[in-house]
């Protein structure tokens, strides 16, 4: 197999000249200016189809990968398509997923520690006695550490130790269930219904079918006699919808302790998945999240004088965190992008398979050129704000009032309010731009006008420093503003063009263009994951981290966290054949 790192295929764009760039600018200027305005042009007729080859200008930008195969794939192609196709194993391992879909694994934001409260995490070990009963291969062949009681790590040693391991992740808990929505479900949340092609209830898509599919995996390449040449590491944490922070953090701990920073070829965690871009169904794409968006929840405290309500001044301790929260709101921040953001080059991708609009595609290759020309930029953010309800989100840093408190008694003035306000912090930006704008921005201005003092500290920290005092006059109060949980930077981007990208890009178009559907095209292009996950524990172990279930997924019929959550039961058996190839395709390769 290829050791050496691949290389990204040449532009053959003709726009290499700067004559023909600078045309190419002031087309999309003028179609990105109608696009944004487009009730200046009213009475003008439509914009005429670019001259310039949009679409090998983008494919430049989005190169495609060559399937990759494992030196055992002609003999594993019968196991391959067992895996996808035959009816036994398909109901087998929809009951292995459904058993474990009944087992209740809740958890909640405000558990303590195993050590502190060891009753409620008991749960958790029906869970284990069900995957060791389900999986006794695994558990004879492998190493298994419980960390933490309940954090499970399973070591796979490779022949040779010299390669660094692969690493793949799941979690064992899930969401709590409301119990008002009860009623709303199709079937019981912990029932674990097979039905209409789908495996039903809490958990069965977030995440346990990626965990029941890593077992499956691993028992079926133990029983087949395979031994890895480079380790295999799965590492299931316990509280990942509750931050990872009893879970993942020690597994993190653990793993750091044993093999150091750095040590690790690659993680593969939950997270966005593959799906068709075109109605004709010819084009799939694999959307594997290179970054994950910040965390960062802001509490601002307001104390003032309290007294009789009877004589209340012009703005109580509740007025004034309420007008806080007006100005917040009033005052979104605007969306902000590079060329190497991953929702940019996932456009770039869409456009390259030719599911864009030509003005978005213009704007997309005019950036390319001229980053710097905001007009261009504009029409980028415009167009990738339309591919989905939700994208728009994602190129900003989103600011959600979620938290407020204030008041004791009806007739007593209240002597303190606080609100905390979560941000997801864009990749563009960091904690700090996002603290300072609003102490400065939204806090300063208001405590100003009124006459209060502005402190701010640093989460855990008890040293508070001043950031504005009235002068000349006694402060009325004082706003604090401080970080109200553990502050997350946005992840760091993971490589898109090495040999670990050329491997799961490569074995992704093996699985689908093979087996899953020949008849279609498969392109893998960088995405942002939308929400965080356990990945933010094991950033010192690798820089090639993803975020990325390789099957079809369809995230508005999955319902993840929500009444009548589920997983197609072809999107779990595909996750299986990806994971049994990718572990071999992964030992041949240089990482």
């Amino acid at each position: 197999m290829p050791e050496k790192k691949k290389q990204k295929k040449e532009s053959t764009s003709p726009f290499k000249g700067n004559l023909v760039g600078i045309s190419l600018v002031a087309v999309a200027l003028f179609a990105i200016y109608q696009y944004l305005y487009p009730s200046s042009f009213s009475s003008q007729p439509e914009t005429p189809a670019p001259v310039f080859d949009l679409s090998s200008e983008l494919e430049a930008l989005c190169p495609v990968y060559p399937a990759v195969r494992s030196s055992d794939f002609e003999k594993d192609r019968p196991i391959l398509e067992r895996i996808l196709n035959d009816p036994s194993f398909r109901i087998a391992s929809a009951q292995k997923l459904s058993k474990a879909v009944q087992i209740d694994t809740q958890v909640f934001d405000e558990q303590l520690d195993v050590a502190q409260d060891p009753e409620v995490w008991t749960k958790f070990v029906k869970f284990h006695e069900y995957l060791e009963a389900t999986f006794p291969t695994v558990y004879s062949q492998l190493k298994v550490d419980k960390i933490n009681t309940y954090g499970l790590v399973f070591t796979w040693e490779g022949s040779d130790p010299s390669l660094k391991p692969l690493m793949f992740l799941a979690h064992q808990d899930v969401v709590p269930v409301q119990k008002d929505t009860l009623q709303d479900w199709s079937y019981p949340p912990f029932e674990g219904r097979i039905a209409d092609d789908r495996v039903w209830g809490r958990g069965s898509a977030d995440c346990k079918s990626l965990l029941i599919a890593l077992l499956e995996t691993v028992e079926l390449l133990v029983d087949e006699g395979y031994s890895p040449k480079r380790g295999v590491i799965l590492a299931f944490g316990f509280d990942e919808e509750a931050s990872g922070t009893y879970g993942a953090h020690n597994i993190s701990k653990f793993l750091l302790e044993k093999y150091g920073p750095d040590s690790i070829a690659l993680i593969l965690d939950e997270g966005e998945a593959v799906s068709y871009v075109d109605k004709k169904q010819t084009t799939l794409v694999a959307k594997i999240a290179t970054q994950e968006k910040g965390y960062l929840d802001l509490e601002v405290a307001l104390t003032t004088v309290g007294g009789h309500s009877s004589v209340p001044p012009k703005h109580t301790a509740i007025g004034l965190i309420s007008k806080l929260v007006t100005h917040i709101e009033d005052h979104p921040l605007d969306p902000e992008i590079s060329t190497r953001n991953p929702l940019v080059q996932f456009s770039n991708c869409l456009g390259a398979a030719g599911a864009l609009r030509d003005d978005f595609k213009t704007a997309l290759v005019a950036y390319s050129k001229d980053p710097s020309n905001n007009i261009v930029k504009q029409g980028v953010i415009k167009g990738i704000s339309k591919i989905a309800f939700f994208f728009g989100s994602l190129i900003t840093t989103t600011q959600a009032t979620d938290l407020i408190f204030g008041g004791e008694k009806i007739n007593a003035l209240p002597e303190s309010a606080r609100v905390v306000i979560n941000h997801r912090v864009d990749v563009e930006r960091d904690s700090a731009q996002i603290i300072d704008r609003l102490i400065h921005f939204h806090v300063v201005p208001i405590a100003k006008e009124h006459g209060f003092k502005v402190t701010y500290s640093d989460y855990g920290s008890d040293k508070v420093e001043t950031v504005y005092e009235p002068e000349g006059v006694a402060s009325l109060g004082e706003f604090h503003v401080s970080p109200f949980s553990r502050v997350w930077e946005p992840a760091p981007e993971s490589p898109s063009d090495d040999n670990v990208w050329s491997i799961i890009s490569g074995t992704t178009r093996t699985i689908f263009e093979e087996f899953v559907d020949p008849s279609a095209k498969l392109i893998a292009s960088p995405y942002m994951m939308p929400g965080n996950t356990d990945t933010r524990h094991y950033w010192p172990l690798t820089k090639n981290i993803y975020r990325y279930v390789p099957g079809i997924v369809d995230i508005y019929k999955a319902k993840i966290h929500s009444v009548d959550e589920s997983t197609e039961v072809d999107a779990h058996l595909q996750v299986i054949a990806f994971y049994h190839e990718f572990i071999k395709v992964a030992s041949e390769w240089e990482l």
